[in-house]
């Protein structure tokens, strides 16, 4: 603390002298000013560490003075302002407080109460400046987290893309022989789709949180996106001999961003199909309803919780408890259909409807 600038204003030359022979012994370096105009010319905000003003001013009061050092110090630099009083008025202190006193001084001062007090408030800047320099190594932190997240992303896509694109050429000239290769490439296949998959997925959170990604809206036939989303799910369909339903209004139109609307419900079914009851039912349905396209995807299991209704969409989110055998969506996926949905100007709910107790709900208003 031996090297922090004292800002001093009175109009008092024998105040401001005992003021700052007492604070100079010390070991703190002293500018001393008769009035706040006088203080404001050429002020350097950010070499004072501490300002102690005479409320009483010519001209520009120490509340005003006060308020004006705090605009020049910003937000997230804490200034601490010390006003000095000739007296004990509350209706000063009050004021002076309001514009953004720290603390309080009465004339006539006391040199053992001025160094202590100016002590505490300089120990607390310090600690002040120090959280926003940790925070700010956080914020960078967090930022070359996110880049290298997103290189690593990035750098997935090119061999997965690679990868799928052999599979193609193999499964092509191998013809109808060697079926069993044939449905072993077939897998491999879809399994790098679904690794494609969540990888768009994670870039595309990062971008729709931050906004940056907007939906593209086209006229589409909403059957195609639906019936596009579900290839993914045919081998866990299969495995827990699930029957998946559709019941799509009859030649539907909707403006949408088919891309990610159709990641939208592919993340939906897969939710769906891991939590139906073993032979259950998972079912897609889809309509106009109030100037609003509405496209339900659940299945006949258990509901979901009261509680869990609206934190099941946080990023962060998870859930331990198991539901039919089944745990929970570890993933983005549901924090990126909130995103999807909010994009399009949208919502997406979990509901309980008729034989759908587990149902998300999605609506998407309509031009």
């Amino acid at each position: 603390m031996s090297e922090s600038i004292i800002l001093l204003v009175d109009d008092d030359a024998d105040v401001l002298q005992m003021l700052a022979a007492a604070l100079e012994k010390q070991g703190y370096t002293c500018q001393r000013h008769v009035s706040g105009e006088d203080a404001l010319e050429d002020l350097d905000i950010d070499a004072i560490d501490l300002a102690i003003v005479d409320v009483r001013l010519p001209g520009m009061d120490g509340v005003a003075l006060t308020s004006e050092l705090k605009k020049l110090a910003g937000g997230e630099q804490f200034l601490p302002v010390v006003v000095v009083t000739g007296g004990d008025e509350l209706a000063e202190r009050v004021r002076a407080f309001e514009h953004g006193c720290d603390d309080f001084l009465t004339k006539p001062v006391n040199i053992t109460e001025l160094t202590a007090r100016c002590r505490s408030l300089l120990v607390r800047r310090q600690q002040r400046q120090e959280l926003v320099t940790a925070n700010e190594r956080l914020r960078e932190l967090q930022v070359k987290k996110q880049d290298l997240a997103a290189l690593v992303v990035h750098d997935l896509r090119n061999p997965l893309s690679a990868i799928q694109g052999n599979i193609e050429l193999l499964i092509e000239e191998l013809g109808e022989s060697t079926e069993f290769v044939r449905e072993a490439l077939g897998d491999c296949h879809k399994l790098a789709g679904r690794a494609l998959f969540l990888v768009a997925g994670l870039l595309d959170v990062e971008e729709l949180a931050e906004g940056l990604l907007h939906a593209e809206l086209q006229t589409v036939s909403v059957s195609d996106v639906v019936h596009q989303a579900t290839p993914h799910h045919e081998a866990t369909i299969r495995m827990r001999e699930l029957s998946l339903e559709f019941e799509l209004e009859e030649n539907l139109q909707a403006r949408l961003d088919p891309d990610l609307v159709g990641r939208l419900v592919e993340n939906l079914l897969d939710n769906s199909v891991r939590y139906a009851p073993r032979r259950g039912k998972v079912t897609v349905r889809a309509g106009s309803e109030n100037g609003a396209l509405v496209i339900l995807v659940g299945n006949n299991g258990p509901p979901v919780p009261e509680a869990e209704r609206e934190r099941i969409f946080g990023r962060y989110y998870r859930l331990e408890a198991r539901r039919a055998g089944a745990r929970a969506n570890r993933g983005l996926g549901l924090y990126f259909c909130t995103l999807a949905a909010h994009a399009h100007g949208g919502t997406i709910a979990v509901e309980s409807i008729d034989d759908l107790q587990a149902c998300f709900v999605l609506r998407l208003p309509q031009p």
